[in-house]
């Protein structure tokens, strides 16, 4: 093969290197601007607080796509807390957050108690009383200088769910369009304030 030929196939081939190492950048930025206008339009959306149709609270919020290190600059707090947990960032996957406030105003009636004071020997009477609703115990008594003792307990549990919110043209449904996360809390008396969702990605 004369030296001529070499020259081209060799030249060619660096053609072929370089667009396909070009194609691969593009591709790479076309994917970082995606997410970046993703983070955009979650970071424009509050977190939305809303019932369900059996009136539990619900929190409904988009996917944040964050490197590690946009996370230790941006969420000190939460990262923070992770440190707290022993848990390296560049190990992070998805980290959840939902905010919640429990109220439940009790209305119930006291009864008399008697108890016995060990300190002077002597029996007291106690106003008492007692609530449950099967998601809120609460217990208590008032002795006579007006001083109250109460047990509160209150049981919850969250679920999670992360899923993909498709494009739409007219009727038809196809891609994704964004990751979106919803928070549902199963207590009726607590209301969930906010929510964040977090997937870690590298770059």
């Amino acid at each position: 093969m004369s030296d001529d030929k070499k020259t081209i196939l060799l030249l060619l081939a660096a053609l072929i290197a370089g667009c396909v190492i070009s194609c691969w950048y593009i591709g790479k930025l076309g994917r970082e601007c995606e997410r970046l206008g993703s983070n955009q339009q979650a970071l424009l959306k509050e977190c939305d607080t809303l019932r369900t149709a059996n009136g539990k609270s619900m929190a409904r919020v988009l996917e944040l796509e964050l490197t590690a290190s946009e996370f230790e600059e941006h969420c000190t707090e939460l990262e923070r807390q992770v440190h707290e947990l022993g848990i390296k960032n560049k190990r992070l996957e998805h980290l959840v957050q939902a905010g919640s406030r429990t109220e439940l105003r009790i209305d119930t009636i006291t009864k008399d108690s008697i108890v016995y004071l060990q300190a002077d020997g002597r029996q007291d009477t106690l106003k008492c009383w007692e609530f449950d609703d099967g998601w809120v115990q609460a217990s208590g008594c008032i002795n006579k200088a007006g001083r109250l003792q109460a047990e509160f307990t209150s049981n919850d549990t969250l679920l999670v769910l992360a899923h993909r919110v498709p494009k739409r043209f007219l009727f038809f449904r196809f891609g994704c369009k964004y990751i979106e996360l919803d928070c549902t809390t199963s207590n009726p008396h607590t209301r969930l304030t906010t929510a964040k969702y977090i997937k870690f990605v590298k770059k």
